[in-house]
């Protein structure tokens, strides 16, 4: 059906990207409370407020200023994250970037007021109107790290009707990001995380636009993870601007909403909330042929397309060898080192740079390996006889 529609070219709008996420705190090899360590008010690397590290719960939690730029973000992760680590070597605490945590009877019986209780702001859900957490924050012994991404579209780039329609652009956001990034973030822990947060569908309005709150920290693992998370919402922004743009001038349907034809809405949401590779690899393969149909209407900006057909072969490879082998296949699991290095070095791979480097370098050296395997086998066949 895709393959006889013609596809518009999107309109590069560029919302300012924000995100706030969370990671634990560990004193000789033991999870910490926050509270333990960061003033409640938060501790702010610089004289801009937002660039700082406050409390939320047993969970710290990363704020800085929202960006347009990927890379100019990705740097401000890392100041914040450096200068944390600095302040927290002075009292042997290490940060923890582990997605969820288990706290044992006693620790849990240990934990302040503060902590024996979720204080986020309830949550919305784009398929279920109760969307209220039902555990008792006192009893449940896990605790999770999300890695929420906030879109603003305050700007003048970016129209205010995207604002005024979050279950499409949350939809949007569910099929090109959150189901993908299953296929990236294999941690079987999601599973546990998403029965209390970032369900598929789940978002907040707060002033300044939409607040995704289906991933979890992972993409906090290096910087191409987070060019790729990143990339991919924006995306699901540019498709959902061309929707209401064209849909409110010519008063008819965008040929983008076949996406939302091509894979079925409950597998979209098993997916995600199960943490299941192969649904989400197969809602991917439906709706892959219009991803790779997406060109922004600006000449030279398929940069802001995170997957196209320059390096859709080299997506594949990198999520199958995360799924066979994990995410340390292709990043180090000392994932703070891996922001660090990017900080003192000012050498900044992202995502498509990374894919069309590393990986299909990666590519070429598996193929190469198969064919020597192949090879020597024969041979062995051959002496054999």
């Amino acid at each position: 059906m895709s393959n006889k529609l013609k596809f518009p070219k999107l309109e590069l709008i560029q919302p300012l990207l924000g995100s706030d996420p969370e990671f634990f705190l560990r004193k000789k090899g033991k999870i910490i409370e926050s509270t333990k360590v960061i003033p409640l008010s938060g501790m702010s690397y610089n004289q801009w407020s937002y660039n700082r590290v406050v409390c939320d719960g047993v969970q710290a939690e990363l704020h800085t200023g929202p960006q347009i730029c990927r890379e100019v973000y990705s740097h401000r992760i890392a100041e914040v994250l450096n200068y944390t680590k600095n302040k927290l070597n002075d009292i042997n605490v290490t940060i923890d970037f582990s997605g969820v945590i288990k706290l044992s009877d006693k620790e849990l019986r240990n934990l302040s007021k503060y902590s024996k209780k979720f204080g986020c702001a309830p949550s919305k859900n784009v398929y279920f109107k109760d969307d209220k957490i039902k555990v008792d924050a006192s009893k449940y012994p896990y605790r999770s790290a999300g890695g929420h991404i906030h879109l603003s579209f305050e700007e003048d780039s970016c129209i205010e009707s995207l604002r005024e329609n979050p279950v499409l652009v949350v939809k949007l956001l569910d099929i090109i990001c959150g189901n993908t990034l299953v296929m990236v973030d294999r941690d079987p822990m999601q599973i546990e995380r998403r029965k209390v947060y970032g369900k598929a569908g789940e978002y907040r309005m707060p002033k300044h636009g939409i607040e995704y709150r289906v991933p979890s920290n992972f993409w906090l693992g290096s910087y191409p993870l987070f060019g790729l998370t990143m990339g991919l919402a924006r995306q699901a922004v540019l498709v959902a601007n061309a929707m209401i743009e064209f849909e409110t001038n010519y008063d008819k349907l965008h040929p983008y909403r076949v996406i939302f034809d091509l894979v079925n809405e409950a597998d979209i949401i098993e997916a995600i909330n199960t943490n299941n590779f192969d649904l989400a690899k197969s809602n991917f393969d439906k709706i892959k042929d219009v991803l790779l149909k997406m060109v922004p209407r600006e000449d030279g900006a398929s940069s802001f397309l995170p997957i196209t057909k320059s390096n859709i072969k080299e997506f594949e490879y990198f999520v199958n060898r995360i799924n066979k082998y994990g995410l340390s296949y292709w990043f180090s699991n000392d994932k703070l080192f891996n922001w660090i290095k990017c900080y003192n070095s000012g050498r900044w791979v992202g995502w498509e740079t990374f894919s069309r480097t590393e990986v299909r370098k990666d590519m070429k050296k598996s193929a190469f390996n198969s064919k020597c395997t192949f090879s020597s086998v024969m041979n062995k066949l051959l002496l054999s006889d």
